[in-house]
């Protein structure tokens, strides 16, 4: 082997052991770390919504018991029930109508309020005697709209007649039941005492005007309850007919605006209304003209009538 032979073999093995170091140094390097690229996201910002304090039951609540403090909680939502409360202080001292379970949000319709409550400004509760007829078999309930009708038996000259006394009247009792439900609730024996005891009584929620008119219907007459759709607005038109006259007249020396108060529901229930002004007896008629017609007055005088053997006293 010659001296260029030798060089270049030497070459070679110089230069295989020059790569095996650098494939060797490159296998041991550590990996670079991936590259993570991180994209932002913008996001829309939302505004809190707010919340408004509402009072629920703590515990479970009975039917007749009444609310303490430590059966309350506050609570937040986004609204208040319809009729519900937002302070703990409107509720203590109330008494419950309905069971109320635990968490339950409380609302005026679960509470016992009492009657007086369900009148709106002009109107009177009047209790009628009832029986299975008059309350239309004992199915009338309270909060039913009703027509009460008026039967006058034949009396004197004027004969028996009946009509339509008061429209559109609601029930507040009837019996026992009350739109404002039981004080306490009841038990199974005293259910079913209940349903068995027939109503006796019957509360109207009428106008201050229509007091005297129910008053002398009931003593003088007999009435029945007819029911009646929530939804039906059918109701007379009084102005078609003529107006009964007051037993108290105004003073002859009122001024116009003293007149004009005459026509106040308060007013008019004090000047009061005569039987026979309410049967119609007083009206003139025009199919017999000779039927003699006496008016009642309030001049504190009276004059005897005698009609074959019966004989009346009729004041004028």
């Amino acid at each position: 082997m010659n001296n260029f032979t030798k060089i270049v073999a030497i070459g070679l093995v110089l230069l295989a052991a020059v790569l095996g170091f650098f494939a060797y140094k490159m296998s041991t390097a550590p990996k670079p770390e991936p590259v993570v690229v991180v994209q932002q996201v913008e996001r829309p910002v939302v505004a809190s919504k707010p919340t408004h304090a509402v009072i629920l039951a703590a515990k479970n609540i009975l039917a007749g018991q009444v609310i303490q403090a430590d059966m309350l909680k506050e609570d937040q939502w986004p609204s208040v029930p319809g009729n519900g409360f937002t302070k703990k202080e409107d509720l203590v001292g109330k008494v419950v109508r309905f069971d109320i379970a635990a968490e339950e949000p409380i609302t005026k319709g679960l509470l016992a309020m009492g009657i007086a409550s369900y009148l709106s400004d002009g109107q009177r509760a009047i209790t009628i005697p009832v029986d299975e007829i008059v309350g239309a078999g004992n199915l009338v309930a309270p909060g039913d709209i009703v027509d009460v009708f008026f039967t006058l038996n034949s009396k004197g000259d004027v004969g028996a007649q009946s009509r339509l006394l008061l429209p559109q009247v609601r029930v507040l009792a009837y019996g026992d039941n009350t739109v404002d439900g039981p004080a306490t609730p009841p038990g199974n024996d005293e259910r079913q005492r209940t349903r068995a005891t027939p109503a006796r009584i019957a509360m109207l929620a009428i106008s201050l005007e229509d007091v005297n008119k129910l008053l002398l219907a009931t003593r003088n007459g007999k009435l029945q309850l007819a029911l009646r759709a929530p939804h039906d607005e059918n109701l007379p038109d009084m102005t078609l007919f003529p107006e009964p006259e007051p037993v108290l007249k105004g003073r002859p020396d009122l001024t116009p605006e003293q007149l004009a108060a005459l026509e106040d529901a308060g007013n008019m229930a004090y000047a009061g209304m005569s039987l026979p002004d309410l049967s119609g007896e007083l009206q003139d008629d025009d199919d017999t003209p000779d039927a003699p017609v006496v008016k009642q007055g309030n001049s504190g005088k009276t004059v005897q009538i005698i009609r074959g053997t019966q004989i009346e006293n009729v004041k004028y």
